[in-house]
């Protein structure tokens, strides 16, 4: 059945009264027309699939018999599709034809007429509405519903009155009403046929609740089985595809696509663990909670995150820095615009792999260190001996396979181990009581030693040696952690690692006293004596080289990454490696070497999920129970889905970090972002570099442009190939119109009239809307913020018609209709304006910014407008950009 505009219009009109009539919430977002296993059917899209749920008790348990369906569509008019079903996707990926669809009954043909997608509006009934008819290449859309409706009502009034004129015979009449109504219906297929402009009121993300076919497709690609990039130009729907995609991993409809597991289950259907969506910004964070909302997404500050703010936090949960402590990091403040590790993705590569053999290696030395030790006067030689056999024979071994030697030697010796460690303990603890008695006895020397300890530095961290001596001091339980004010409780632990030293000296030509310990030596020289000192040095022995290795594989392999780390910077600069930014290197290192720049905390947490990821895949029951933070952080916060918005503006080490938290039983990581508009002289170089780390990754093009007209497309298409030297391959979905407005230029040195003619084109731009649009002006810097809007803001004709001026500081979008906002031009991506105005923009090129980086600021400025563009200069351009200067006419005016 062929339906035309007018009957397509008037069936989403109908749904829509009927949905007012019957308090509907989960509305409808499309209509498609289609014969559906022979019989005529209309099929509703709606963007809320609906969420079983039951009455409960007061003890919180469910009532049998009471389940419901929340947010139940209207459903006496057709049949209701969720947006994110497997029927759905035909439906919206399709524009035409015939199609098989795999339902519960069977398989059945469907042929699709047309489709509508449209925005419910409670006062406007419909907006924003999009129609595909099959066989008919144009692309059909209007701002609201009503506008088809109205035109279509004045042709039936036409039709009414040659009626009425025929009945009483006035053929006079009927010729003159005939040839108006073919003019009528003239003007109404043009009409029709136009696209027309979607207007934007604020500065907001536009709502799109049905996507292109193209963007589907890219949403419901690659589901659980690699990374997926969204790459497209200006407007073209990059960040709506993302938050799509996200709610369509997450919805119960997904298993129409693949099959899950139980476990699977558990997680995904969960908001609060199965999405993170990482943002490069605050703003741009603002900026999409709307549209997240309403795609009924959990957005809040724990699935929404700025990954800068939230790189030190999780740094933080996993105990890797302790301001109180001094270990086993400290925050580097400094130098965070600075990179330190390569940006080269083969460069990174190479540090990383050179990190990951540093560490193997260190393993293999705890192994070589056993195999060439002399224990035949131990008492413990035999099963010394057969630790010695278990664990020789691995040369070529990676970490799986440390992993997997370290387990069992620990299934198999760790009751030994432990009665070990139990009979050292006591032995230690009573000599270390006995010395704190003799010590009490002598009051001038106790508070001399409580002094010593209230004022011990403990950030000398500054060789290998003290690093291998805190490992030691944990494993000997000679820490305080439980009541670390409790001075006696400190000095025990200082005696018990001085008598076990002593003690160890003996046995162990290795082990050495540090500054530390001499200092502590002459005020405790009881220490080097005490009861049953050469058994507390030979169990010792045993303890240090032996028992180590039967504890598993959190503290032979986890618990070591931190003193690894350091060890690997040292010998880093001992090789004078080219593969960081060694000055800094230095510096870190020779400050003790215990503060981490941004790049090396994304790069730590990297290794460690890695090494998660392996242990969740070999050694599940492990990973599940182990409450080692590292471990128990990454549970916590990995997630199933990943998204990662205006990726480009990202680190390769950051976005390396982002998706080493994809939960081990998944494996999606969902990024989107446009190479022209980065605008940060560090982020990622080219989508390759991050491929060249996930193999599975695949990139998706997005080529229609829905936000901008014919004109400014041009102009951005311009700026594309002079700094890409090719062509942009994106097209604008707005159909060219003689009526676009033309970009504006004026060049002046006088600042007063370089605003006055700002504000008359703010008001003509008013005059053309009948009300004002969302309207941008973009300066220079931050400070130019402030001026410009007050200077703008004290203008009479603004405040005559009601328009006020904001100063958006550091980005800030919210606030008012009526306004038209000041930015800094570098604090505006993610925005979306009507109109776009560039004041004193040659005031960059004056500041230490490149001509690329001046035509990628024009870029994604002018990206950010629809239809109205104007630029002010206070001289000309220079020649290498002026190009976009001539696209630019200087006509006063837009009329």
């Amino acid at each position: 059945m062929k339906e035309s505009i007018f009957d397509i219009a008037k069936a989403i009109d109908r749904h829509r009264q009927l949905e007012f009539a019957s308090e509907t919430l989960n509305n409808a977002v499309g209509r498609c027309k289609v014969l559906y296993d022979g019989t005529e059917q209309q099929f509703w899209l709606i963007n809320s699939e609906g969420n079983v749920k039951t009455s409960k008790d007061w003890f919180g348990n469910p009532i049998a018999n009471t389940a419901f369906v929340d947010a139940k569509p209207y459903s006496k008019d057709g049949f209701t599709v969720p947006k994110h079903s497997y029927l759905a996707s035909i439906l919206i990926q399709n524009n035409e034809g015939s199609h098989a669809y795999r339902s519960p009954n069977g398989e059945k043909i469907i042929e699709i007429f047309n489709r509508a997608t449209y925005d419910p509006s409670p006062s406007a009934v419909a907006e924003n509405i999009k129609i595909n008819i099959a066989s008919d290449s144009r692309k059909y859309a209007y701002q609201l519903i009503s506008e088809i409706l109205e035109l279509k009502k004045s042709l039936e009034k036409d039709e009414k009155a040659i009626e009425e004129a025929k009945n009483k015979e006035n053929q006079e009449a009927v010729d003159k009403l005939i040839l108006e109504l073919d003019l009528k219906r003239k003007q109404f297929d043009e009409k029709l046929a136009s696209a027309k402009n979607f207007i934007r009121t604020h500065a907001e993300l536009r709502y799109q609740p049905i996507l292109d076919p193209v963007q589907d497709k890219v949403k419901s690609s690659k589901i659980f089985n690699g990374n997926l990039i969204i790459n497209g130009g200006p407007g073209t729907g990059k960040t709506t595809s993302l938050i799509q995609r996200i709610k369509f991993l997450t919805s119960q409809t997904i298993e129409e696509f693949t099959n899950i597991s139980s476990a699977q289950r558990q997680v995904l259907f969960d908001q609060k663990k199965s999405w993170i969506f990482f943002t490069p910004n605050e703003l741009l964070k603002l900026f999409l909670n709307n549209s997240m909302v309403k795609e009924e997404l959990l957005a809040n500050d724990d699935t929404v995150r700025v990954w800068q703010d939230y790189k030190p936090y999780l740094f933080l949960e996993f105990k890797l820095s302790d301001s109180v402590k001094k270990k086993p990091f400290l925050f580097y403040k400094r130098d965070q615009d600075i990179t330190m590790l390569p940006e080269d993705a083969a460069k990174l590569q190479e540090l990383i792999s050179k990190f990951e053999k540093y560490f193997i290696s260190l393993q293999k030395q705890k192994l070589d260190k056993i195999k060439n030790l002399d224990i035949s006067l131990f008492s413990w030689k035999d099963v010394g001996n057969t630790i010695k056999r278990d664990s020789v024979g691995n040369a070529d071994i990676d970490i799986p396979g440390f992993m997997l030697l370290f387990l069992n030697l620990q299934e198999k010796y760790q009751d030994l181990s432990k009665s070990v460690a139990d009979d050292f303990n006591k032995m230690i603890q009573r000599a270390a009581a006995i010395v704190l008695t003799e010590v009490k006895k002598d009051t001038a020397r106790y508070q001399e030693l409580v002094k010593m300890i209230a004022s011990e530095n403990l950030t000398e961290t500054d060789n290998e040696q003290d690093e291998d001596e805190d490992i030691d001091r944990e494993n000997f339980e000679e820490t305080v952690e439980e009541n670390p004010a409790d001075t006696d409780l400190k000095l025990i632990a200082v005696i018990k690692s001085l008598v076990r030293k002593n003690a160890l000296k003996k046995f162990d030509n290795i082990t050495k006293l540090t500054g530390r310990d001499k200092k502590y030596l002459e005020k405790i020289p009881e220490s080097q004596e005490v009861v049953n000192g050469d058994k507390i040095g030979e169990i010792a022995f045993f303890r240090k080289y032996f028992e180590r290795l039967t504890k598993g594989i959190m503290v032979n392999i986890y618990q070591e990454i931190p003193s690894a780390y350091k060890k690997f910077r040292r010998s880093e600069i001992a090789s004078q490696s080219v593969l960081w930014n060694f000055s800094l290197l230095e510096k870190l290192v020779k400050e003790n070497n215990i503060r981490l720049h941004v790049d090396e905390q994304a790069f730590i947490i990297m290794f460690i999920n890695k090494l998660n990821n392996l242990l969740a895949k070999n050694h599940r029951l492990l990973y599940n129970n182990t409450n080692h933070p590292f471990v128990e952080t990454f549970r916590q916060y990995c997630k199933a889905v990943i998204g990662i918005d205006e990726a480009t503006d990202f680190r390769l080490i950051d976005l390396l970090c982002m998706s080493s938290f994809n939960n081990p039983d998944f494996n999606s990581v969902t990024l989107s972002g446009d190479m022209m508009q980065k605008l940060t002289k560090d982020g990622l170089k080219s989508w390759d570099d991050y491929r060249k780390f996930f193999k599975d990754t695949e990139i998706y093009d997005l080529e229609i442009s829905y936000r901008q007209s014919q004109t400014l497309l041009a102009l951005a298409q311009i700026i594309y190939k002079g700094v890409n030297k090719q062509e942009a391959v994106y097209k604008s979905f707005i159909s060219p119109s003689d009526m676009e407005p033309v970009p504006l230029l004026l060049i002046s040195d006088d600042e007063d009239e370089k605003l006055q003619w700002i504000v008359n084109r703010i008001l003509e731009i008013r005059a053309a809307y009948s009300f004002i649009p969302s309207i941008a002006i973009f300066v220079p810097l931050e400070q130019d913020v402030e001026r410009c809007a007050k200077k703008l803001g004290d203008f009479d004709e603004l405040s005559d018609v009601g328009i006020n001026v904001k100063a958006c500081k550091d980005g800030e979008v919210l606030g008012n209709k009526d306004t038209v906002r000041v930015f800094s031009i570098d604090k505006i991506k993610g925005l979306e304006f009507e109109a776009a105005f560039f004041h004193n923009v040659d005031n960059i090129l004056r500041s230490d910014v490149s001509d690329e980086m001046f035509l990628k600021f024009m870029y994604v400025g002018l990206s950010r407008a629809s239809f109205y563009l104007a630029m002010t200069l206070n001289d000309n351009l220079p020649e290498k950009v002026s190009a976009i200067q001539d696209y630019f006419k200087t006509e006063q005016n837009w009329k």
